[in-house]
């Protein structure tokens, strides 16, 4: 038995000291009791983890970085036989605390994710995969800082075919792929605001002052102004468009929406991950989480641009606080 006093930083600027008592077994640690301010709980050390409830896939370095700042005390475990890491936590909030492991998929497109999702998937097990990120809207009742969680994803440039046209010979047609999630835990983070309306209003409030903090002041007013942007997020739940195309014009929406008029955001990694999670023997649970950071239109580099990144930040910050609402409310069952 080992003891030792740890400090962890967390969103508020403040120290929260720890006394750890570590379980030490078979030349390894297996368990810990945890004494701090929060309590007292009792968790799996990382060493001794074969399995998760909970695995988070996330794209882009800038996307993972507000979920580490968020949890600084991650344990990477490095992939032996892939290269890199995956990283460990515990969300607690809920009687039981959640056992997370996070994979940086460490670029965009489908391609990329599927194959980090399958490897991440195979080798820890979870009992659900989530992805979080940022999108484009495609429709004009979701704003920048809202949040969309789908409940059906088009990978629309998926089977391709090229056929015969009049003006340049050929042409490539999209037949696309489908995949819906699943309808239990749809329903259950439909009716979240209803369900656990203390933790939805925290998270909405939290939206307002994240969109204050991080966005100049004077952009902030006239982003909302023209109404582009909310005093609050709102949840979504809707179709998602999934490929390998950056959205940066109007005529491509138009394309995507001339197959599915309901498309509501444009995204590149999510139909490799539900791909991944359901092209197995046993298939696994999945939720999409995507904050909105652009329109897919003209308008893209300027939203980019604003405030060095800042509404990229607040579409990825209002995710991944969502998913921690939706987790610590102990909603979801492992």
């Amino acid at each position: 038995m080992s003891i030792s006093i740890e400090c962890g930083r967390r969103l508020l600027p403040k120290v929260d000291p720890t006394i750890r008592v570590y379980d030490w077994r078979d030349n390894r640690f297996h368990y810990a009791i945890s004494v701090g301010a929060r309590g007292v709980w009792r968790e799996a050390v990382a060493e001794s983890w074969e399995s998760c409830d909970l695995l988070v896939l996330v794209a882009l370095e800038e996307e993972f970085e507000e979920l580490y700042q968020l949890f600084p005390d991650m344990e990477a475990v490095p992939d032996p036989e892939h290269g890199g890491s995956d990283f460990i936590f515990t969300i607690r909030g809920t009687d039981q605390p959640v056992r997370t492991v996070a994979r940086l998929v460490g670029g965009m497109g489908i391609a990329e994710a599927q194959l980090a999702a399958d490897r991440a998937l195979t080798r820890w097990r979870p009992n659900l995969i989530v992805n979080i990120g940022i999108a484009a809207s495609l429709h004009e009742d979701i704003k920048l800082g809202d949040v969309l969680i789908a409940d059906q994803v088009d990978a629309y440039d998926a089977n391709l075919k090229a056929v015969s046209s009049e003006e340049s010979g050929w042409e490539l047609q999209h037949r696309g792929a489908v995949f819906h999630g699943e309808h239990v835990l749809l329903q259950i983070v439909k009716q979240f605001r209803f369900t656990h309306r203390k933790q939805y209003e925290a998270w909405y409030n939290r939206g307002a002052s994240l969109l204050d903090a991080l966005v100049p002041k004077d952009k902030a007013s006239e982003l909302k102004s023209t109404g582009v942007v909310r005093e609050h997020p709102t949840l979504h739940v809707g179709h998602l468009a999934s490929g390998s195309v950056v959205g940066a014009a109007t005529g491509f929406t138009t394309f995507l929406k001339s197959r599915d008029a309901t498309i509501r955001v444009l995204e590149m990694e999510a139909a490799g991950m539900a791909r991944a999670a359901v092209k197995r023997t046993q298939q696994v649970p999945w939720l999409i989480i995507r904050g909105v950071s652009d329109f897919g239109d003209e308008r893209k580099s300027e939203m980019d641009a604003t405030g060095v990144g800042s509404l990229r930040r607040l579409a990825m910050l209002n995710a991944t606080q969502l998913m921690l609402s939706i987790v610590q409310s102990g909603v979801l069952k492992y």
